[in-house]
């Protein structure tokens, strides 16, 4: 592992200058810093002013320091000072597993929202339906199915056991468009967990009861037909099936998953 002179860390980053900031933490910024053999590295920046921090370094010094996995970011090097020591990383261009996860509202405003957790949720959703990470050999996972949408090819994406045991893979599509709704960039766009468990639910198989001897079947009133068979079935028209079941709240809930899936999820 490198020991960095710090004063040469300085010159080539003008003193850590704010331009040089790709993150920040509650005992640490991140700066990216090009070094003299050309290779970019992050450098993180850990604060001095509480000893508990000093504690901190020397942690992540002798753990991290000593760790090679190629699903974890390499420590590279250190360097020392009395206004904070600094450590060495690769810089991994594509951002961090964390910035993949978690909500673009998040990073910018630092505020968690019920919103946040809906597009994690989203993203969770298309782990599960691609069987892939969420980041894999550096592919972004919601980036790769936003493109497969625009070319109407996101089925390609579908894990193979999903392909090989579901009965109806139009479902698996519409979980796609949930889980893309989920995760627009814009919060207010997102429905809410109480809806997205809805649509969840409409998709469940029903279970469909054993036939009885034509002279033991009751016979019900038309008012009484199950109306939920599909609530994705109305989805994509200006108007819904009329039924006494289906409330006010109900028919606006469906009418906003009609919308059509943008490429870029602006």
């Amino acid at each position: 592992m490198a020991l960095h002179v710090y004063e040469d860390i300085m010159r080539m980053t003008e003193n850590l200058s704010e331009k040089y900031i790709i993150g920040n933490g509650a005992s640490s910024t991140v700066y990216k810093c090009v070094l003299k053999n050309c290779k970019p590295v992050a450098i993180k920046r850990l604060y001095s002013h509480y000893p508990q921090y000093l504690k901190e370094f020397e942690t992540e010094l002798e753990t991290v320091g000593s760790i090679k996995h190629r699903n974890l970011v390499c420590l590279q090097g250190y360097s020392l000072s009395p206004s904070g020591n600094l450590l060495f990383y690769d810089y991994m261009e594509n951002g961090s597993l964390w910035d993949l996860l978690h909500d673009p509202e998040y990073a910018r405003t630092s505020r968690l929202t019920e919103k946040s957790d809906v597009y994690s949720y989203g993203i969770v959703l298309l782990e599960l339906l691609t069987g892939r990470k969420a980041v894999d050999n550096e592919c972004n996972l919601h980036q790769l199915i936003l493109s497969k949408t625009a070319n109407n090819a996101v089925m390609e994406t579908v894990d193979p056991e999903i392909s090989a045991t579901c009965k109806d893979l139009g479902d698996v599509k519409k979980v796609f468009q949930l889980a893309l709704l989920c995760t627009k960039r814009h919060p207010s766009d997102r429905p809410t967990m109480h809806e997205v468990t809805r649509v969840l639910g409409s998709l469940m198989p029903v279970d469909t009861p054993p036939k009885q001897p034509a002279s033991l079947q009751p016979t019900l009133p038309s008012t009484m037909v199950t109306c939920y068979k599909d609530e994705y079935a109305n989805l994509k028209t200006p108007h819904l099936v009329n039924c006494p079941s289906m409330s006010t709240s109900d028919a606006q809930l469906f009418l906003k998953f009609g919308e059509v899936i943008s490429q870029n999820s602006e």
